[in-house]
């Protein structure tokens, strides 16, 4: 399985389990590293991931390595929480927050010699869908069930990632 294809089964893993626990955006990031590490221990991949790894001046909120450290797959995500009554209606990113990440994807890429990179937006109830209905170039909402919505970018490099 090449580390393009393990970030993405680990992303269909994360639609499939659902969203409901997490609270924050670093729970998104733990959960995809703790499953990548148990998917490359129990497939004997020749890969490493990692959180929070500088990459061209900017720091990748998850890496996957291949065996000679170079950079495979290098991931951006962004996460808006379900809202309800106690949380109330204010949003917790900025829009601009999240278009940032899909220049930074281009930049991993196009600058960094990264394999392929990943800017994916996970929108619990739907509102940033709402508000921007037509995703920025590149991009394109899916639909993950429940009313929760994914804004997946994905750049890709060379044909090893």
């Amino acid at each position: 399985m090449d580390a393009a294809t393990l970030f993405e089964s680990t992303m269909d893993w994360l639609r499939l389990r659902g969203t409901s626990s997490f609270q924050k955006e670093e729970d998104i990031k733990h959960a995809a590293n703790a499953r990548i590490k148990g998917m490359i221990a129990e497939d004997g991949l020749p890969y490493s991931v990692a959180e929070e790894r500088p990459l061209i001046r900017r720091r990748a909120d998850l890496v996957i390595f291949g065996a000679d450290d170079s950079v495979l797959v290098a991931v951006e995500f962004k996460f808006e929480p379900p809202h309800n009554a106690a949380m109330g209606s204010d949003d917790v990113l900025d829009w601009r927050e999240a278009e940032e990440d899909i220049r930074k994807v281009q930049k991993y890429v196009g600058e960094g010699g990264v394999g392929a990179a990943y800017a994916i937006l996970i929108d619990a109830d739907g509102r940033w869908l709402r508000r921007h209905p037509n995703a920025p170039e590149g991009s394109e909402w899916r639909d993950w069930g429940n009313g929760v919505w994914a804004l997946w970018t994905k750049v890709s490099g060379d044909s090893s990632a």
